[in-house]
Parts: structure tokens; C-alpha cells; sequence
């Protein structure tokens, strides 16, 4: 096969030699409830609570779960 690989040559381009013409996205709709919960618990609290989140209806958008000196550095950042 002879010639230009054009592939590599579109890649390589960086966006320069192609223009977008329709674009599709997938949207979510904004959250009813926003809040911000936090708590401390060992590892076996964190267990049952995570098994009754996960039974309940409640959906959480996010979940940072942090370890003891994490979450110091992030108290005294905040």
C-alpha cells in the first residue's frame, strides 16, 4: 500500500485539519437536594453504613470516604 497514512496524519494534526460539525451529549438532570455529610466511624460502622445506604433509596451523586489523617489534612485546609 503506498501513499500518506491519513489516520496518523489527521492524529498527529491535533485538531488542526478537522472541524466538528454535530456533537451529541448525554445530560443528567440537576440533583433535587444538595448536601454535604460528614462523619467519623472505624471500618466496621462504615460497613453498615454503606449496606444501608446501598438498601435505602437515597442515591448519592458522591461518596469520599477518608482515612483518619486525611481527613485532618482536609479539616485544616478547610
Amino acid at each position: 500500500m503506498a501513499g500518506y497514512d491519513l489516520c496518523k496524519l489527521h492524529i498527529g494534526a491535533l485538531g488542526t485539519l478537522g472541524v466538528v460539525t454535530q456533537a451529541t451529549l448525554k445530560v443528567r438532570p440537576i440533583p433535587e437536594v444538595c448536601a454535604l455529610v460528614t462523619l467519623g466511624c472505624d471500618a466496621i460502622g462504615l460497613e453498615l453504613l454503606l449496606e444501608r445506604l446501598h438498601n435505602s433509596r437515597t442515591r448519592p451523586g458522591c461518596l469520599d470516604v477518608l482515612n483518619t489523617s486525611a481527613a485532618r489534612a482536609v479539616a485544616q485546609a478547610a
